[in-house]
């Protein structure tokens, strides 16, 4: 029995005689399964498994060498295959650094026809930049000039309505147009323009409170300042009175003011008496030292002798 791996007619692999071979054993298992060994027959029964078992590792090991032989030949053709593939990529790659900057040349021409359209469209509002409004659609070779000229003026139309919007706002109509400059986002400006105008309303009502409340303080101290002014006329008056009841004197020797002593001044601080003897000039620079003080220091003074 020749055990060999063979290449077939179509590239593949097979045991040479793989057919004759399988039936030959396949009439062996059938004899055998039937077989009752005899003490005649035990020794060539197990001389022909031994041959059995040799066969089987032949089989093992050539199967063993055919797929090592076949690993290192595909090894081989690995290493080729990668190596090709290299080359080709490299191709592949000049070839499309070379499309690219075709490409990106004609891009460039086309964006520069764009930036001279939108040049002509948007005369008056310079402050627009190409590049807030500019669509990466418009350097598509499909994408004509026409279409690039049409959306840039219905981008400006839209842009003039959204300015005549925001201009007839009520208050802060200018900011309002500002950020509409910056952002060219019409619900931003608007928001801007209340946020100032919802600060400005806040500011003239704390004014307006701020000024109520010192009108009311103003009035408080008025009508203090009256009381005070009221409650000090009364003890003048009080003080004349008690001065008039108080008999004069024959001499001035001891009146610091006026050789002439014309009125007696009985004062009580602390439970303590005071007797002081005044002219008439002197009664009238007390009078006004006690309201003033009186005034300043807003006290209460009651009378508590004397007649009106």
């Amino acid at each position: 029995m020749e055990l060999a791996i063979i290449t077939t007619p179509d590239g593949g692999l097979s045991i040479k005689d793989f057919e004759s071979i399988k039936k030959e054993l396949a009439e062996t298992l059938a004899h055998y399964k039937t077989l009752v060994v005899t003490a005649d027959e035990i020794k060539a029964a197990k001389e022909y498994r031994a041959q059995l078992n040799k066969t089987s590792d032949a089989l093992k090991e050539n199967f063993r060498n055919k797929k090592k032989e076949l690993l290192q030949q595909l090894d081989t053709l690995d290493g080729q295959t990668s190596e090709l593939v290299g080359i080709v990529w490299e191709c592949a790659d000049a070839i499309d650094k070379q499309i690219k900057a075709f490409e990106n040349e004609e891009k460039e021409k086309k964006l520069a026809q764009c930036k001279a359209i939108f040049v002509e469209e948007f005369a008056g509002l310079e402050w627009v930049k190409f590049e807030a409004i500019s669509n990466e659609r418009w350097t598509n070779k499909t994408f004509t000039l026409a279409k690039v000229s049409d959306e840039l003026k219905a981008k400006r139309t839209e842009i003039e309505q959204n300015l005549d919007t925001l201009e007839r706002l009520d208050a802060f109509a200018f900011e309002a147009v500002e950020e509409y400059k910056r952002t060219l986002d019409i619900n931003k400006a608007i928001t801007e323009g209340q946020r100032l105008a919802d600060i400005q309303r806040r500011k003239e009502e704390a004014k307006r409170q701020a000024e109520e409340e010192a009108k009311r303080a103003a009035e408080i101290e008025a009508q203090k300042a009256a009381q005070r002014e009221a409650e000090s006329g009364q003890i003048s008056s009080e003080n004349n009175q008690t001065m008039k009841n108080t008999p004069e004197t024959a001499t001035g020797q001891n009146d610091p003011f006026s050789d002439e002593i014309k009125h007696v001044l009985i004062m009580t601080v602390d439970g303590k008496g005071f007797r002081a003897e005044i002219s008439d000039g002197a009664k009238a620079d007390l009078n006004n030292i006690i309201r003033e003080y009186i005034k300043r220091n807003g006290l209460q003074m009651e009378r508590i002798g004397g007649e009106a």
